[in-house]
């Protein structure tokens, strides 16, 4: 049995609206900061967004999501 045909492997997560706001943002470059200004929360709830989203996708890093996201297609080139 390979690995892409084993019983919950490349299953998504659900990610919130907000979170897949925050990851497309990712996508593109913006920081946390920037990310948050644009739309109109504080670094602190964009944090946590990050921090919801990372443990989703069970990943540790930006470069991490944005892998993990496209090869879950939750993310559209």
């Amino acid at each position: 049995m390979s690995i892409g045909s084993q019983p919950g492997f490349g299953v998504a997560p659900s990610l919130s609206a907000r979170e897949e706001e925050v990851l497309h943002f990712i996508t593109r470059g913006f920081t946390t900061k920037e990310i948050a200004r644009l739309m109109q929360l504080s670094d602190f709830t964009v944090r946590t967004f990050v921090r919801r989203m990372y443990g989703k996708l069970k990943v540790t890093s930006k470069a991490e999501a944005i892998y993990e996201a496209r090869k879950l297609g939750l993310l559209i080139d």
